[in-house]
């Protein structure tokens, strides 16, 4: 029997392909509440939408992505970050820590993966690194490899931006959280990149800055927003309860140390009412801690038990 090569990073199996006007109504009878009413703070473990996922989610719907971080050092040091102390430079496939680039390959290689985002801290702060490791990721994996990078956008210059994409990269995700939720290196991207998304934790008392930013981005040609549960692990316990968040009753988790924030998930579901009934183009997916608990880790397990035996029988 093969043995097992790392945690995965998939979300749920997309719905078939739907036209945006389905979507958003599947989603108002999922939430099943009327309009204007707050929703409950209950677990979703399926994620919500109100369009059609980005490119890089659609790999992780299918469990066939990985997150390869290239350094825990950051521009920035938000209360809601995982990363341990001291910040440090370093390779890790999905918190797996590899000794370097030519292992990551070969164990993305077994697991049979379709893509991979790159992740920090911000890799925009190693540049030349990320670069070295988007053009290796590229050759190793070819053209429908898919890469795409996280940043909090801080050193998203245009110089930068135009490096990262004629070293094969295809899309960025920005966390516009760490900033105060500032679009301008949102916007530098939009005009080098197809698949710009903003991939965010939910703040409960950051509601009503929330709803602006979906009509911002909805002007600004953004096409995905992904909302992620918040959710706070030992690391930054002290920092969530100096800003007065506790975490909800939630089950013990078998995949997940980090626990949800009481009020994260009701927020998230009256931003998905609101983006379903105030944007015109932008799409917004939410991914819950149940969804990341239950189906995330699970099916990316599977997913790479089932290439490593396909590979162990070949």
């Amino acid at each position: 029997m093969a043995k097992s090569c790392l945690p995965g990073h998939p979300l749920v199996r997309p719905d078939r392909d739907r036209a945006r006007r389905s979507a958003s109504e599947l989603l108002w009878q999922r939430l099943a509440l009327p309009a204007g009413r707050a929703a409950p703070d209950l677990p979703s473990v399926r994620p919500l939408r109100t369009g059609q996922p980005s490119p890089g989610c659609r790999n992780c719907l299918r469990g066939s992505s990985v997150s390869l971080r290239l350094t825990t050092r950051c521009t920035r040091d938000c209360f809601f970050c995982f990363n341990p102390e001291p910040r440090r430079d370093g390779l890790s496939l999905d918190a797996m820590p590899v000794r370097g680039l030519s292992e990551a390959i070969r164990r993305m290689r077994l697991c049979g993966l379709r893509g991979a985002g790159l992740s920090g801290g911000d890799p925009l702060l190693v540049l030349e690194r990320t670069l070295r490791a988007i053009r290796r990721l590229r050759r190793a994996f070819g053209p429908r490899f898919y890469l795409h990078l996280y940043t909090n956008g801080d050193l998203a210059t245009e110089p930068a931006l135009r490096r990262l994409r004629q070293a094969g990269l295809n899309g960025l995700r920005f966390n516009l959280a760490a900033g105060g939720y500032r679009l301008a290196a949102v916007r530098r991207a939009l005009a080098l990149f197809q698949d710009v998304s903003v991939e965010i934790p939910v703040i409960p008392g950051d509601l009503r800055r929330l709803k602006a930013l979906i009509l911002e981005l909805d002007r600004a040609g953004v096409p995905n927003l992904i909302l992620h549960e918040l959710c706070y692990a030992g690391v930054n316990r002290p920092r969530f309860a100096a800003r007065g968040l506790k975490a909800k009753p939630c089950p013990a988790p078998v995949y997940i140390s980090a626990k949800p924030v009481a009020g994260s998930e009701a927020a998230a579901r009256e931003l998905l009412r609101y983006a379903a009934a105030r944007a015109r183009r932008l799409s917004v997916l939410y991914c819950s801690w149940a969804t990341q608990e239950r189906v995330i880790n699970p099916r990316g397990w599977r997913w790479r038990q089932r290439a490593l035996i396909r590979g162990h029988k070949t």
